[in-house]
């Protein structure tokens, strides 16, 4: 137990296994897959942009599988209390003093939560 928590302080952030990564490898010759996959995270992530635009939070429009919310403080708080007590997991951390929440774009059904979540707030 030991040897794993002094392991753990120097693995890679997002180490993946061999397994997954042969999978990746084969996932890239699916173009159907991806092509699906890619509107999929398309449709999530203008979602969620439309459903932050319609709050008045500031964010920066992605074409990534990911976008960037820069809250106010007060909004920083709201929005990590309702995450955390909703079970949705994101990523919070302070760049060059700007409060920052990282939402990856997820299923459609995890979309539409994060979307009622930050509606209902």
């Amino acid at each position: 137990k030991e040897l794993a928590q002094i392991i753990s302080l120097v693995r890679e952030t997002y180490c993946v296994s061999e397994v997954a990564e042969a999978a990746a490898c084969v996932s890239f010759s699916m173009e159907k897959l991806i092509d699906t996959v890619r509107c999929q995270v398309k449709s999530g992530r203008e979602l969620l942009e439309k459903t932050l635009k319609s709050k008045g939070i500031r964010f920066l429009s992605s074409c990534a599988n990911f976008v960037f919310i820069l809250p106010t403080k007060e909004e920083n708080e709201k929005l990590q209390k309702i995450f955390e007590d909703n079970g949705i997991a994101v990523r919070f951390w302070n760049f060059r003093g700007q409060e920052t929440i990282r939402v990856t774009i997820g299923t459609e059904e995890e979309m539409k939560k994060i979307v009622n979540t930050i509606q209902n707030a």
